[in-house]
């Protein structure tokens, strides 16, 4: 997962062109694989064009968290 944050200037009342914007970048790495949903493709009337149809979905159970490790570099 690759993401970013940006402040809004119309909430921190700053004013800043684009070449001055600020931004801070973030990436995760996944610790385990889950499923969310399985498909299949199905085919269509036309050769050429395929679908994938979910099948099944799997619920998302979260869990409070108990240490949050979270590095910031500026």
């Amino acid at each position: 997962m690759v993401g970013f944050m940006q402040t809004m200037p119309t909430r921190t009342k700053e004013r800043y062109g684009m070449t001055d914007h600020k931004v801070a970048c973030f990436y995760g790495e996944q610790e385990t694989h889950y499923d969310m949903e399985k498909t299949v493709s199905v085919k269509t009337e036309s050769d050429t064009v395929k679908v994938a149809v979910i099948t099944s979905q799997n619920k998302i159970v979260t869990q409070p968290i108990e240490k949050t490790d979270v590095q910031v570099n500026a």
